[in-house]
């Protein structure tokens, strides 16, 4: 307690007499008040700009999974339906004049295959004007006695279209798997080419809703719409059926002639973001708007920044008190040494002095001392001097020859090299920030001290990545120094994360040479490229450098052929072969041959219609190494061959699968489930695929191939038996002996019974 208490009568003291101090602490106060006030800002800022982007793709996404939907769902009745108009059997029921039990019974075989079309499917019937009767599967009424005026009415008022006039919204009480359905809403699916007939499919919206699924966002609405501006579905239900046709919006989308776009849009005091597709497939109309404000409360930004903003003053102020006692107390440290080698006596009385005005003193004092001393540190202009001579091979010519004798005798010794050190690239350093420039300062200060402990150094200042010493010696054995970088980069391991590597330039005895060592010294480094991170090269290594070759076209020929044969062990081997023989050329010769032997990769996959590698070019710009680039590009070989081998194992293999699928229709003759969907499930195969490859290799269709079969075992079990047709009936799977019959008369042209009388007389 009393330590607390010295402690706050201290930092009192030192604001009352400390003119340093209080500036120190204002500053921070009001350095500390614009970090708070910007916080919040940016906080809101971002908070409200990530709520709007959430909303602005949720309201994108409504529309996108709703017409992904509908294409889905409304597509497959859509097409069922009109392969239903072209079928005889419809044709008869909608436009002929005749009607009798046979038709019936075909009319309810097909009425129940549309009417497991779909879930979403409530009832179908069949409006024949010829007779004027509206037929179901079950049932036959007159026009006057219907139970959906509605549609029959609005049937009055159109002229036959190619195009059904989709999705016609309104409510009906009906009957539905016994159930009386009282003022249902319904979206009816009219077919009217013919003024003789019409098919009508009403749907039911409510199933119909929950598969589209529109957004219960508080402040985004979705509203389908069909041709003539009717609202179907919207996750405002009291919009159902309105016409929206003379609404603002609707006008707005439809003067814009566009069949998608953006615009935004007032109305009474509030803002809207509107979205919209027009005209897609079946006439639809997706329009959704999004509702702009300046804050939403579900977005918690005000709840957030009050919460925050009395232990954010709080913090500021501790902070401040600390940070500025930290800083201020070496001063005091320094006044109270100076005090104890001066003629001031008396160190408490230093806080009553002008703290800047003290040390200003006292430095002026030594720096006098100081202005006696001769140093051995460059002039401002010889460092100027330095960096021409560095980067400008013709900068010699330019000074004056006294200029150079000066900055000659700078130096104590004969040799020179440049020496060039840069942060190696990783995930854990990224260029241009705050912590990669720490980093490279950490390398400096180490590497200059321990090279300092043999050599003369010198770091020239000069704006790049990489940090330029320039080494003055007599003996220099390359073995010396790069053991010194190594401890250097030894030192850097134990203490960090991140790695440098080295680029020495050739020796030259002349300053005037010294633009020969940076150059050497910077092509040094580039090859980094080759060795990976942490390396240290000499550019007296790479003093033969392997003039521009052509491209090995053989040998990518040959990996390519590689590939194609799915041999993986000589893939292998001239995939090595082409890397190596690359290695020696220059960076951007290698990276272009790289990107050349990736783009024949990619033209065979293209031809083989093979799975490319997801990101592939961006993936090899985006690696540094050599290493890397070897590794990625043996990887896509590696998956280009699984890829062929796996093709060329299924193509062998399509002999026995049709001698399995063959097999399990055998098998399963007496099984109701029997179908193609049933088969495919038994192979793991989708029904398209398996029924392809079936085709392919019969030349006839799985469906008819299984008719065929069921057809043939009922011939045997009626020539060969005496098992009644109802045992045959129920043992094959069929629903009703009528369906049995209907099955069995429609592929022989004879009733199951006149079959067994005439075969039977003839055994």
């Amino acid at each position: 307690m009393n330590s607390a208490r010295t402690k706050l009568t201290t930092l009192k003291n030192e604001y009352a007499h400390s003119l340093y101090f209080k500036k120190v602490l204002h500053s921070f106060l009001l350095l500390s008040s614009l970090i708070f006030i910007t916080f919040l800002a940016t906080v809101f800022i971002l908070m409200k700009k990530n709520y709007n982007d959430a909303l602005s793709d949720m309201q994108e996404r409504s529309i996108t999974q709703a017409q992904s939907i509908n294409q889905t769902i409304l597509k497959d009745i859509h097409n069922y339906a009109l392969s239903l108009l072209d079928n005889s059997i419809i044709t008869q029921v909608l436009y002929g004049k005749d009607w009798d039990i046979s038709l019936a019974l075909k009319l309810q075989e097909q009425y129940e295959t549309l009417m497991n079309c779909s879930s979403l499917i409530t009832s179908a019937y069949f409006i024949n004007y010829q007779t004027e009767t509206i037929l179901d599967g079950y049932s036959r009424t007159t026009l006057n006695n219907h139970y959906d005026q509605d549609v029959i009415s609005l049937l009055s008022e159109m002229t036959p279209r190619r195009n059904p006039f989709i999705c016609y919204p309104h409510c009906l009480s009906y009957f539905h798997t016994g159930i009386l359905r009282n003022n249902a809403r319904i979206l009816s699916l009219i077919y009217y080419q013919n003024k003789s007939g019409a098919l009508i499919i009403n749907l039911d919206y409510d199933n119909y809703l929950e598969l589209i699924q529109p957004t219960k966002e508080n402040y985004i609405d979705l509203m389908i719409l069909n041709k003539n501006g009717q609202v179907i579905a919207s996750n405002k239900e009291e919009l159902f059926g309105t016409d929206f046709t003379e609404n603002s919006i609707y006008k707005k989308m439809l003067e814009s002639q566009k069949q998608n776009g953006h615009f935004s849009h007032s109305f009474e005091n509030s803002k809207y973001d509107v979205s919209y597709l027009y005209n897609t497939d079946f006439g639809l109309c997706y329009i959704s708007t999004l509702d702009k404000q300046f804050i939403y409360p579900e977005s918690k930004i005000l709840s957030f920044l009050t919460r925050y903003t009395f232990f954010c003053v709080l913090l500021c102020l501790v902070v401040s008190l600390v940070i500025s006692y930290i800083i201020y107390k070496p001063i005091r440290h320094l006044k109270e040494q100076i005090a104890s080698f001066s003629n001031d006596s008396k160190p408490e009385l230093l806080s009553e002095k002008d703290d800047f005005s003290y040390l200003l003193q006292n430095y002026q004092t030594l720096n006098k001392k100081l202005q006696n001393m001769r140093g051995h540190y460059l002039k401002e202009q010889d460092a100027k001097t330095l960096k021409l001579l560095l980067t400008d091979s013709n900068a010699p010519s330019s000074f004056l020859p006294h200029s150079l004798e000066e900055l000659n005798t700078s130096f104590a010794y004969k040799n020179y090299r440049i020496l060039l050190l840069n942060l190696d690239p990783s995930a854990f350093i990224e260029e241009n920030t705050s912590e990669s420039a720490i980093f490279k300062y950490i390398v400096e200060n180490i590497a200059q001290e321990l090279l300092s402990k043999s050599y003369f150094v010198l770091q020239i200042d000069l704006i790049s990545a990489n940090s330029v010493f320039l080494i003055n010696y007599n003996e220099c054995e390359e073995v010396r120094l790069e053991q010194i970088l190594k401890e250097t980069q030894e030192c850097i391991h134990q203490h960090a994360e991140f790695t440098f590597s080295a680029g020495i330039g050739m020796e030259v005895e002349e300053l005037t040479d010294l633009s020969i060592s940076y150059q050497s010294a910077l092509y040094a480094l580039s090859r980094r490229f080759l060795y990976g991170p942490d390396c240290i090269r000499f550019a007296s290594e790479h003093m033969t450098e392997e003039p521009q070759k052509p491209y090995p076209f053989e040998l990518d020929s040959a990996i390519m052929q590689a590939i194609k044969s799915a041999s993986l062990a000589d893939f292998s081997e001239l995939l090595e072969q082409f890397f190596n023989e690359i290695r020696s050329f220059s960076t951007d010769q290698i990276l272009y041959f790289i990107m050349q032997l990736n783009s024949s990769m990619q033209k065979l996959e293209y031809s083989l219609s093979l799975e490319n590698v997801q990101n592939m070019e961006y993936r090899l710009f985006n690696h540094y190494y050599f290493s890397e680039l070897q590794e990625l590009t043996k990887a896509r070989g590696i998956h280009d061959i699984t890829q062929i081998t796996e093709i060329r194992n299924h193509q062998s293999g399509k002999k026995d699968l049709i001698d399995t699928v063959m097999v399990l229709i055998s098998e399963n003759l007496y099984n109701p489930n029997l179908s193609v969907g049933f088969i495919a499930d038994q192979v793991h195969l989708s029904v398209n695929y398996l029924r392809n490859i079936f085709k392919e290799s019969t030349k006839e269709s799985l469906s008819d191939y299984i008719k065929k079969e069921k057809l043939n075992l009922i011939c045997k079990l009626l020539t060969d038996t005496d098992i009644s047709l109802n045992e045959i009936s129920d043992q094959l799977g069929f629903t009703t002996k009528n369906y049995f019959f209907t099955f069995f008369k429609k592929h022989l042209d004879m009733t199951p019974s006149e079959y067994r009388k005439i075969h039977q007389k003839k055994s």
